[in-house]
């Protein structure tokens, strides 16, 4: 279609009343929260339905369901594996080893956890890199809302961005993690109802699922459905490269997401740890099944249309919603993309303002009391929000930034988190030179696949996750057996202090239930 879209009136009116919608929740949010509990951790009192519901609104984000088209539009399902695969097994593995520990501290951000068993200095490479990685996802997320408006409105895409931002930036501040839980119900089940509704007119326009599957094709890949290496490699990579990116995208999704606090803020409202338990579990594996949506859905579109431009492939949803659906299904699907954007883009920017209202405010000022905490986290979602904005400004990228927050993340915290959860001799010396040895590594490894092997940027950062993941796992593990009497391990313990037992019953949910240990 060229031109305005001729129904934008219609399109602008609707995403208005849900934006009002959005604000209006927000507002009555604002006025549960009584303290920084409240607003990072809803007060830890969220049951099934409004957990199970913000994490899978979080998981089912507009980096899946509008990058995951793009993606598949090119590659195919090769895409799956970096994401639905890597997060949905992290929310299938977390309750199992991870929520039971975290939850009975009574932790509320990674960094809290990781700078009383390790360090300051830890706490703060931890910080940081969650700061990094949530900027990224925002990032990638308001690109993608703006990729919405700019499409339906005609509005230039620096304008979408603008406009998107500031809405998540107001209701993000007004009510914290109460506003997004809440939202983030209402934006599920919109979501869920609009890629229903988007993949069986896409099949239809297709021939239907016989002739979509076995006609299947796209622009980079003519078995779309062959996921492992085989002739034609993996996202172009063949060999050892190509198994190394396999590989690679399914750890960086799960490790990513191990140490991500828009995980972590969530799990840890629940009430109880059978709630987590249950609503961690459920989601993981709700998401792995409509993950693969989107990818039928950009495999379809491939059919209907292959020869669609660069611009239109990576907005490759609206376009589709413009040119085949009409006014009132275009307008509804719209309306549940912009929902699936800023159900993910809100959590990510109150877990950025979570950790550097909270950990990096107690590392610069220890005396900083829980009045500060929420004052400094709610300015950060604004300072977040803009610094978010001017990347998405720059970089208009949608899937491949999302991933590249992955390796990040993955690198700088997942090896400190695991390790320092489950073993007892891993010191600080140990996750420091881990930490370190494990990022420069990832550098210089990403420098060499991109000026000797010919790699672009997003493949060499990705495939050289791998690697320093290895690196930074294993150097922890035995510099801390090294240096034990130097730098004497610390217990993993509560936010009073109070040891927490690490092996045994503790990481058996069978038993806990059993004893009755987890309510």
């Amino acid at each position: 279609m060229d031109g305005a879209y001729p129904y934008w009136g219609l399109a602008a009116a609707a995403l208005g009343v849900y934006t009002l919608a959005m604000l209006g929740i927000g507002a009555w949010a604002g006025r549960q929260v009584k303290d920084a509990e409240d607003y990072i951790v809803a007060g830890r009192k969220l049951g099934f339905p409004l957990l199970f519901g913000t994490v899978l609104a979080t998981w089912i984000c507009g980096g899946l369901f509008m990058g995951g088209m793009a993606e598949s539009y090119k590659h195919g399902f090769q895409g799956a594996i970096l994401d639905p695969v890597g997060p949905g097994l992290w929310l299938l593995v977390a309750p199992v080893f991870y929520c039971i520990l975290m939850r009975r501290a009574r932790y509320m951000t990674v960094p809290d956890m990781i700078s009383t068993r390790y360090s300051k200095h830890a706490g703060l490479i931890c910080s940081l890199a969650i700061v990094v990685y949530e900027l990224f996802w925002v990032c990638a997320t308001v690109t993608a809302f703006g990729s919405i408006l700019s499409t339906f409105l005609n509005w230039p895409l620096w304008v979408g961005i603008l406009a998107g931002g500031l809405v998540l930036i107001v209701y993000t501040w007004q009510g914290g993690m109460w506003a997004v839980t809440v939202t983030d119900l209402v934006q599920m089940v919109l979501l869920c109802i609009g890629m229903i509704m988007m993949l069986g007119r896409v099949v239809d326009l297709a021939g239907g699922w016989h002739a979509l599957i076995a006609n299947a094709a796209t622009k980079e890949n003519a078995l779309p459905f062959n996921v492992l290496p085989g002739s034609g490699g993996f996202y172009g990579w063949t060999g050892m490269w190509a198994w190394s990116y396999l590989i690679s995208g399914v750890v960086a999704g799960l490790g990513a997401n191990a140490a991500a606090q828009d995980y972590w803020e969530r799990a840890l409202s629940g009430r109880s740890i059978k709630t987590i338990i249950w609503a961690s579990a459920t989601a993981g594996l709700v998401y792995l099944a409509l993950g693969s949506i989107p990818y039928f859905i950009g495999i379809g579109a491939y059919k209907i249309a292959p020869s669609l431009s660069a611009e239109q492939v990576e907005s490759l949803g609206p376009w589709l919603l413009v040119n085949y659906f009409s006014p009132a299904a275009a307008t509804f699907i719209a309306v549940a993309m912009a929902a699936a954007v800023m159900s993910s883009a809100d959590s990510g920017l109150l877990a950025l303002a979570s950790v550097c209202g909270k950990n990096l405010l107690q590392l610069l000022n220890p005396k900083a009391g829980d009045g500060d905490v929420l004052k400094w986290t709610r300015r950060w979602v604004t300072i977040g929000g803009i610094i978010s904005l001017v990347m998405a400004l720059f970089f208009q990228e949608i899937f491949r930034v999302q991933i590249f927050g992955h390796a990040i993340l993955a690198i700088a915290a997942f090896p400190m988190m695991t390790l320092g959860l489950f073993d007892r001799k891993s010191n600080n010396l140990g996750a420091l030179t881990g930490t370190y040895l494990g990022m420069g590594v990832w550098i210089g490894f990403s420098l060499f696949l991109t000026h000797v092997q010919g790699a672009g940027f997003w493949d060499a950062s990705e495939i050289a996750m791998l690697p320093a993941l290895i690196v930074s796992f294993a150097t922890m593990f035995v510099v801390s057996r090294l240096t034990a009497a130097a730098d004497p391990p610390k217990c993993l313990v509560d936010v009073d202090g109070n040891p927490l037992p690490t092996s045994g019953a503790v990481l058996s949910c069978k038993a806990l239930f059993r004893r009755g240990e987890i309510e």
